[in-house]
């Protein structure tokens, strides 16, 4: 999976969001200094290779601290409708049993983003990962993953923004990257995870199949 860093969810976004200015201490600024960090950490995982495959653990857990970005796109002609959600991660990655689970919460979201300003305000709610399907290393019917160093897992939440609902899945292919040649005791020798989702739905207020937005997440995690 490891592909070029997509963190940024959209280069329009990323773009109109690193030219707005404020006075320090606002929303928006808060917004703009958490989005830098979590982006300097993502790309820095992003590029780090994938986990040797000797490496990877057969037992045991790992726990995994990170952030996200998650993408709704209510109207694909229409940018300043799109909802940029910056989340934390926390996910185990359980390697006798194969399974990745976790949650992104303590979310905000930005929208009507300009190159001077953008809406600002929390989201409510939490996304679960690994609720339903998750495997760690090589699927055996290569459905899902096909290297001993990647990861799968459905993600499920029900969150809120601006007095809207959103009932958002997908599924997220990831990845373990850096090896530790010698962990101490509590680390993992699988350093980090990243992941990212192309496919995944939102449905807006409960209108089934006639308010429903497309989302795309990025997230990423170090042990």
């Amino acid at each position: 999976m490891h592909s070029t860093v997509q963190i940024s969810a959209t280069v329009a976004i990323l773009t109109a969001l690193s030219a707005c200015g404020g006075a320090g201490g606002s929303a928006l600024d808060q917004y703009e200094a958490r989005y830098e960090a979590d982006l300097e950490k993502g790309v820095a995982l992003f590029n780090t290779p994938g986990t040797a495959w000797n490496a990877m653990p057969a037992n045991g857990s790992a726990n995994y601290n990170g952030g996200a970005v998650i993408l709704i796109d209510r109207d694909d002609t229409n940018d300043l409708d799109d909802i940029l959600i910056l989340g934390d991660t926390d996910i185990t990655a359980n390697f006798r049993a194969g399974t990745m689970t976790g949650t992104i919460d303590n979310m905000v979201g930005a929208t009507n983003i300009t190159e001077n300003d953008a809406d600002i305000a929390d989201v409510t709610g939490e996304i679960e990962i690994g609720g339903s399907t998750s495997i760690v290393g090589d699927d055996e019917d290569d459905n899902f993953t096909n290297r001993p160093n990647d990861w799968y897992a459905d993600y499920y939440g029900n969150i809120g923004f601006n007095g809207d609902s959103y009932e958002v899945e997908g599924g997220i292919n990831g990845q373990f990257v850096g090896t530790r040649a010698n962990p101490s005791n509590g680390q993992s020798p699988a350093r980090g995870i990243i992941g990212e989702s192309d496919d995944g739905f939102a449905t807006i207020n409960g209108e089934y199949e006639t308010n429903e937005a497309f989302v795309s997440l990025e997230l990423y995690g170090e042990n």
